[in-house]
């Protein structure tokens, strides 16, 4: 199955932005070769997950300013290490890992290392839903036959989920072509628009606390449905994320706050929209 939209490739950060980036990743860096939320604590598979998907962003600039291999050679042991010692757990870990080893390079017969089976269920939720039809856009159909499709009532979170889960449910009907009714996509532009905040970040929900990821996945929902914000409102956003930006070079939810991988990874797509 093919992405639903291809990944944009007119990412023009400032050249510190970039470096302050690259150092980021390198101080998070672990001898394992996985990466980690900070300096102190261990490599994990959603950590080394969000620092490669920085990578990729950064590989995508128009000039070389930094030689990214040792980025993407140095997870190897790391995630033949999480598949041996039974560490990928859930739909989220299985596409993360799957991600990863297919952006490395790695070698392919790792894939039949990883325990594709209806473990990967277990608890099903939108968000199991939602790593398991992005798995299958990386999989060979062969390999995913046997996974099922949790019951799991995704239309309603299009009518009343938070930007992440209205992102997500949009994501999987696009997938599946489930979306019959189209009118509903004004609506859902409409109440995006309303998540944004004066700061230019957006909240969960209209009129809560802006956070960068939220912000990732609001521009998310609008590229899926054809829709762009305003020039105004996009430089609020972008100097959202530009203001979360941290002296060690990585990205915090909010400005002000602790920076963390997860949230570079944010900063960094949102920055990549323009």
């Amino acid at each position: 199955m093919p992405a639903i939209f291809p990944e944009r490739n007119d990412f023009y950060p400032s050249p510190s932005t970039v470096d302050g980036v690259v150092e980021f990743l390198r101080s998070r860096k672990k001898a394992e070769g996985g990466f980690s939320a900070s300096p102190k604590l261990p490599a994990t598979i959603e950590d080394t997950y969000c620092a490669l998907k920085v990578v990729h962003f950064l590989e995508n600039l128009k000039s070389n300013v930094a030689n990214f291999g040792s980025f993407k050679r140095g997870p190897t042991k790391f995630l033949i290490r999480c598949i041996d010692e039974g560490i990928v757990k859930g739909p989220k870990n299985l596409y993360q890992v799957l991600w990863c080893v297919e952006f490395c390079e790695f070698e392919k017969s790792l894939l039949q290392k990883v325990p594709i089976a209806d473990k990967f269920l277990t608890g099903a939720s939108l968000e199991a839903f939602y790593y398991l039809t992005k798995t299958r856009e990386i999989l060979p159909l062969k390999c995913v036959a046997n996974l099922g499709v949790p019951e799991i009532p995704v239309k309603d979170f299009l009518a009343s989920g938070t930007l992440e889960e209205r992102w997500k449910a949009l994501y999987i009907c696009f997938a599946s072509g489930c979306l019959e009714n189209r009118s509903q996509f004004d609506e859902i532009v409409e109440w995006v628009l309303q998540c944004q905040n004066s700061d230019g970040g957006f909240g969960f929900l209209p009129g809560t606390t802006s956070y960068i990821e939220n912000c990732h996945f609001a521009l998310n929902i609008l590229r899926i449905l054809n829709s762009a914000l305003p020039s105004w409102r996009r430089k609020a956003v972008k100097q959202f994320a530009i203001a979360c930006r941290t002296r060690s070079g990585g990205f915090s939810r909010r400005p002000d706050a602790a920076p963390f991988m997860d949230s570079t990874y944010h900063a960094m797509a949102v920055l990549s929209d323009f």
